[in-house]
């Protein structure tokens, strides 16, 4: 993912925190308590009596619960965290509205931009609209998004702006100082619309759960967040939309989810997802992936320790067997590929470990490394300390998306690391980056892993990558549908021309799709192995006129309306493209 990702939460507290609002006729907490007395006297089924329940915190907090449907029709839940689920089982939750309030975000006009001074010094000025929280926020700023003032969708060809610092001028006005970025303030104007967001907890957050079903959900304000969990978890009718106006507000509300519609991470078995509506996340519709780990130490012959960045526990969700492939940090090929007989997680963290997993994952900023002692079944080649790893089980395969629509993303509309898995009959629009996009990014956020195994079929994507360049923060979305890998280079830090670049996506099907109005290529294959792409129709690729600025970060080659870079055994066959403006570029070497 490139931009603020979800804050992962152990939800370890065992009792339900709720406060009760004075305005409303609930808390929180009595829905957790009917849901904890039905299931302690037996009950399969439990109803919520209709109205609006209140919390500052979690709102329905459970553990260890199972085997129960919970109707929640007519019921508005206005939390942190509505449903924070750890440990359950076999349950079904359905009618439910979530929102939260106060707001995680603002809202407003931009009065003034700084002149063309260059990114460093730039800076945004704006009023914030009636209603909206004013300054200074209580939420932590991190991200900002333009938006078109008569669309109110997001801007087109504007890049993602992230504050360093917020000036407030009164309540009312606040300058957003800008943290530096390559293109500067591009395509913002005065009377643009303007969203200053937090990086956003989970309306709904499931933990180490099996066979949980969520029908007819709405989410007003934040996506749903899963992590360490098994088989069966299905998302069926969930719209994330954009609320209601906040009291005593006169224009809608520009943003729903704060970040991702649906982070599905470190799971055996990834979700089933059908007849969903996402729009206006600020980030992607859907994000599969699993945990990126750095070796940092080993004693010969099958003992070696891994740090992952996040507190995930990794002891538990591991099974004898899994595979650890450990690959080169710099382009991701696989070095060995080694069998695991235990892991288990150590009590003291090596004093090295965090930078190692630093410089291994090319994040600076990281303030954790947790290790894990593994032995393997094999024995261990000389491998240096440094080397990335990740665990395929644990990257969320088997996974359905299927008859959805995911629409006006500030990231991408799918964002698949995951294998094993049917992505069919969706419906994709105006996504700032690629609608559907497969392939590790395994540097920064550490999101595994390579994608084997995935069929694209029957989906209608119109209007994608509406940002127009092909390499947003280091990857590489050269089309529609994008294959690729992201690799630890930046706009300073290019890939040498001596780099191969490893077809490690493997078996991909993409067919009998239809791609209307696409900045950048249709469809673009790279870092690819065993792809069949067949039946495809695109009209109106390549209308950005500069596609493909970025291409040289990547050695890409775009701008034929399908394209194929640093992959073999790529078949192209009876696909048909309509009005492909650009004129196909030259591959760089």
């Amino acid at each position: 993912m490139t931009t603020t990702r979800w804050i992962y939460l152990s939800c370890q507290v065992a009792a339900v925190v709720c406060i009760l609002a004075a305005h409303c006729p609930a808390a929180g907490n009595e829905i957790a308590d009917m849901i904890v007395q039905a299931h302690a006297d037996g009950k399969t089924e439990v109803t919520i009596p209709p109205g609006i329940y209140t919390s500052s915190n979690y709102g329905v907090n459970l553990k260890d619960i199972g085997n129960l449907t919970v109707n929640g029709d007519g019921v508005t839940l206005l939390a942190g965290i509505g449903i924070s689920l750890t440990r359950c089982h076999d349950m079904t939750f359905s009618g439910f509205t979530l929102d939260q309030s106060p707001l995680q975000f603002t809202q407003g006009t931009i009065s003034a931009v700084s002149p063309p001074n260059g990114p460093a010094a730039a800076w945004i000025e704006f009023k914030v609209d009636a209603g909206y929280p004013q300054f200074p926020v209580t939420f932590k700023p991190t991200s900002i998004g333009i938006f078109d003032p008569e669309s109110h969708q997001w801007k087109r060809g504007v890049p993602d702006l992230y504050a360093k610092d917020v000036q407030t001028i009164d309540a009312d006005t606040a300058r957003l100082h800008l943290a530096s970025f390559p293109d500067g303030i591009v395509n913002v104007k005065v009377g643009d619309s303007i969203v200053l967001k937090s990086s956003g907890i989970s309306g709904i957050s499931v933990n180490q759960c099996d066979n949980l079903t969520f029908k007819d959900i709405t989410l007003f304000h934040s996506g749903i967040l899963v992590s360490q969990s098994g088989r069966g978890m299905v998302l069926d009718h969930i719209t994330i939309a954009r609320g209601p106006r906040p009291e005593g507000a006169t224009r809608d509300r520009l943003l729903a989810a704060l970040s991702d519609g649906v982070h599905y991470a470190n799971s055996r078995f990834g979700p089933t997802i059908e007849n969903c509506d996402f729009g206006f996340q600020g980030d992607d519709g859907v994000n599969l992936h699993g945990p990126t780990l750095a070796l940092v130490g080993f004693e010969p012959p099958r003992t070696a320790w891994v740090a992952y960045r996040i507190k995930d526990p990794l002891d538990q969700l591991v099974q004898p067997g899994d595979m650890l492939r450990c690959m080169d940090p710099n382009t991701y090929s696989v070095m060995q590929e080694l069998t695991i007989a235990t892991i288990e997680r150590e009590q003291q963290d090596l004093p090295e470990a965090l930078a190692i997993l630093r410089k291994a994952i090319d994040n600076k900023g990281l303030d954790n490394a947790f290790v894990f002692k593994v032995t393997i079944e094999e024995s261990l080649d000389d491998l240096p300390l440094g080397v990335v790893c990740d665990i395929p089980q644990l990257n969320c395969p088997n996974f359905v998306i299927r008859n959805n629509v995911f629409h006006d993303n500030r990231g991408r509309g799918l964002r698949i690391d995951a294998s094993d898995g049917v992505i069919e009959h969706n419906r994709i629009e105006r996504t700032k980056m690629a609608g559907i996009a497969l392939g590790p990014e395994y540097p920064f956020w550490g999101e595994a892993g390579w994608v084997t195994n995935v069929q694209i079929i029957g989906n209608h994507l119109t209007d994608i990558n509406t940002y127009s360049t092909t390499a947003v923060n280091g990857w590489p979305d050269g089309g529609a549908i994008s294959v690729g890998v992201k690799l630890p280079i930046t706009w300073d830090k290019k890939l040498s021309s001596t780099t191969t670049v490893p077809s490690g996506n493997r078996k991909i099907v993409i067919r009998g799709n239809v791609i209307d109005r696409a900045a950048l290529n249709g469809i673009y294959i790279n870092a690819a192995s065993d792809v069949l792409v067949e039946d495809n129709k695109m009209r109106e690729t390549n209308y950005y006129q500069a596609a493909g600025r970025d291409r040289h970060l990547y050695r890409l080659n775009i701008g034929k309306g399908i394209d194929v870079t640093n992959s073999k055994q790529v078949v192209l066959k009876n696909n048909q493209i309509e009005r492909n403006k650009a004129k196909p570029q030259a591959k760089r070497r």
